[in-house]
């Protein structure tokens, strides 16, 4: 993945917790801003599971990336998992 500063963020597959949050938020029934809060927290996970020993926070994403930025990295980044789940 590639930052607005030019970086190129090397996203590994995720672990098994990252995968578990995910399939939570597909069955997610709470309140639309929880729903929010769990998107730009997954986000934060995806970029912090980077092989670039990279840390961000959850403050960094939501300062830099709006809600619909983080919908499409995570939907992104789902399409990747299950093509290499597929294999």
């Amino acid at each position: 993945m590639k930052l607005e500063d030019g970086t190129v963020l090397d996203i590994k597959l995720p672990p098994q917790a990252l995968l578990e949050k995910m399939v939570k938020l597909e069955n997610y029934q709470g309140s639309t801003q929880e729903a929010i809060e769990a998107i730009y927290d997954i986000t934060t996970d995806i970029f912090n599971n980077n092989t670039n020993n990279l840390t961000f926070t959850s403050g960094d994403i939501k300062d830099n990336y709006d809600f619909a930025i983080c919908s499409f990295i995570l939907q992104d980044y789902l399409q990747e998992v299950n093509k290499h789940l597929g294999e």
